[in-house]
């Protein structure tokens, strides 16, 4: 490779075998208040993550995603459906939607919190706004959940009608 050919040769094979120069990474944005409390209660810091929330909520009081994530913490991981029941009316109060699944949740939570009158309400306003099988039915409009159907209203019917049956037997 003492020859002219070979040094060319030889000084292409060092460039295209060379590693590509280290590009700087670009950081994003430090996570959101949320995104934090989010990531909290992923990794089960559960008291970290209420701080988070507290804090987040505090900030954007407004945001709906903020107050359903909190709801979500306050049912699953603290078994609190009063706190979940308060949070999700806020998101109903700040979305104005009548989105069949945060209805049906609603609707759950009043249920397990002895609001039979408001779940029974709630409910069967919801059943007529459900496609019956076989049918076709109202199409869920934009940014609403099609993922309730009547066959889990008419359950949670059930569920309602039986617990007051147990109160009337008390």
């Amino acid at each position: 490779l003492s020859d002219e050919g070979g040094l060319a040769l030889r000084d292409e094979l060092d460039r295209l075998l060379a590693p590509p120069p280290v590009q700087p990474v670009e950081e994003g944005p430090p996570p959101s208040t949320l995104e934090q409390a989010i990531a909290a209660r992923i990794d089960g810091d559960l008291d970290r993550a209420a701080r988070l929330f507290a804090a987040a909520l505090a900030e954007r009081p407004d945001d709906p995603a903020t107050w359903q994530a909190w709801a979500d913490l306050l049912q699953y991981e603290r078994g609190d459906f009063d706190g979940a029941l308060a949070a999700l009316r806020e998101v109903e109060r700040r979305t104005g939607t009548a989105d069949p699944a945060l209805q049906y949740r609603l609707a759950q939570l009043e249920l397990w919190t002895d609001d039979l009158g408001a779940a029974r309400r709630r409910l069967e306003a919801l059943l007529p706004r459900l496609p019956v099988p076989g049918t076709v039915g109202p199409v869920a409009p934009e940014g609403e959940s099609a993922d309730v159907t009547r066959a889990d209203v008419l359950a949670l019917l059930g569920d309602l009608d039986m617990r007051v049956l147990a109160i009337v037997a008390v």
